[in-house]
């Protein structure tokens, strides 16, 4: 066994904030509130900065309606 750590390569992950969360009777969709829901341009953007893997939510709130 070589007791020499190796170096790997930093990774950068990403992804959006997608919490749907209820406070009391209310439900808070957190892609509505940063906008990202209409904003198909922010793959390329998140692209762009580097971020090699991506988070990405598939939403039971919106695909049960």
């Amino acid at each position: 066994m070589d007791p020499t750590p190796t170096s790997a390569p930093l990774e950068l992950w990403g992804g959006v904030e997608c919490t749907v969360n209820r406070v009391g009777d209310r439900f808070h969709d957190q892609l509505v509130a940063s906008g990202h829901h209409r904003r198909h341009a922010d793959i390329d953007a998140i692209a762009g900065l580097g971020v090699r893997v991506v988070r990405y939510p598939v939403l039971w709130e919106r695909t049960e309606r």
